[in-house]
């Protein structure tokens, strides 16, 4: 039997991230004769470890990078050669393979955006804007997860509108369960039977502002004696976890690393924290809410919208002087009632069995992947 098509996704980087993880599941979740194959600019393979056992995916080594031109360069030998027959970029610093896809013989594309770096957070940058309309001219779709992005594509990006299509991220939802506390991980990590657990889940990177929960946490009442647990690893764990063992209740906070599979935690969790400067539709949040968990939030991307209407008020602006005051007062009173956090906990998985399912990402994901590879390689795909 002939092999099937070859899907290549080009990453900035495949650290582990809510793209990366996404297309995780996209992989293991559509039909197995579409074969996969990353490429990451930086060589960085983190996020290896989250993709399916039972797929087969390979890693290309990336050309060595000297500047846009050498670089596109070599990704154009690199895409003649191998000749996918779907090529999937990330974000804007994959956009030196679009360039080469163009000039390999316009290969059937897809773009993926998932949001910003510091850099483009305070202000819109326009010659990337101008670029992006440039390089991906020749994309059949623009794939975003959130309503912000969208509208920032349309709008500062102007792409046309048949080009952009809004997926949100899903989860898989029967694998997600509702807290439980956890008994073995609390006495893995010696948190008493009782203890209120405040937790987050993420890359300890500075866009997501873990600092900003590790001053929210210092903030709590010390008579409530919650403990902070935090999910991920990157480059500001050493100094988060100092900053956290000098404030009140260091001895509370605990730093687990990247974990494989974050959902025993959730189970710890009695609250979930999202503290960022920026998101579109953060993947830990969705998940958190399919595990029937009360949130706190910034007002980032499409959090609000994501959230249901009782959580609303426990948004708040990173930007605002009193973000940290005001996310602790919300804490605080949610680990002081179990029965406000079951409740809203019941709010939030309802809120993801209605929008954000695997099943109806993967749906979406297979339409439009196979729509740019065409009828008779979608078919020869398995995609719809």
């Amino acid at each position: 039997m002939a092999p099937g098509p070859l899907a290549l996704h080009v990453f900035p980087s495949f650290e582990t991230g809510g793209a990366q993880l996404r297309t995780a599941r996209v992989i293991g979740g559509l039909d197995a004769r579409l074969r996969h194959a990353i490429l990451p600019l930086d060589g960085c393979t983190d996020a290896r470890q989250f993709l399916p056992a039972e797929r087969e995916v390979e890693f290309i080594e990336p050309p060595t990078r000297a500047g846009t031109v050498a670089t596109a360069r070599a990704l154009v030998s690199l895409l003649r050669a191998r000749r996918p027959d779907l090529l999937c970029t990330y974000n804007w610093g994959s956009t030196d393979a679009a360039i080469a896809g163009q000039l390999a013989g316009g290969l059937p594309h897809v773009h993926h955006e998932d949001g910003f770096g510091r850099e483009e957070l305070a202000r819109p940058l326009r010659r990337r804007s101008i670029w992006r309309r440039i390089v991906l001219s020749s994309a059949s779709a623009l794939i975003v997860p959130s309503r912000r992005l969208e509208q920032v594509a349309l709008e500062n990006w102007r792409f046309p509108r048949r080009r952009v299509q809004l997926v949100p991220n899903g989860v898989d939802l029967p694998n997600y369960h509702p807290a439980d506390g956890n008994p073995a991980l609390r006495r893995e990590l010696g948190i008493g039977r009782d203890a209120p657990v405040l937790g987050s889940v993420g890359g300890l990177r500075p866009e997501k502002n873990f600092g900003r929960l590790v001053e929210v946490f210092a903030s709590l009442p010390p008579e409530l004696g919650a403990h902070l647990v935090l999910v991920g690893d990157g480059v500001e764990r050493e100094v988060l976890e100092t900053r956290a063992r000098r404030g009140p209740g260091g001895d509370r906070c605990h730093f687990v690393g990247l974990v494989r599979d974050p959902r025993p935690y959730y189970s710890l969790f009695d609250l979930f924290a999202l503290t960022s400067d920026t998101e579109q539709m953060p993947l830990a949040l969705v998940e958190a809410m399919a595990s029937s968990l009360p949130a706190i939030a910034s007002d980032v991307g499409d959090v609000r919208a994501i959230l249901p209407p009782g959580s609303q008020e426990r948004i708040v602006a990173p930007t605002a002087p009193d973000a940290v005051e005001r996310l602790a007062a919300a804490a605080a009173t949610l680990l002081g009632s179990p029965q406000m956090r079951r409740a809203q906990g019941a709010e939030n998985r309802a809120r993801v069995e209605e929008r954000y399912s695997l099943a109806g990402m993967l749906k979406r994901y297979s339409e439009l992947y196979g729509a740019a590879l065409g009828p008779v390689k979608a078919a020869a795909a398995g995609l719809r």
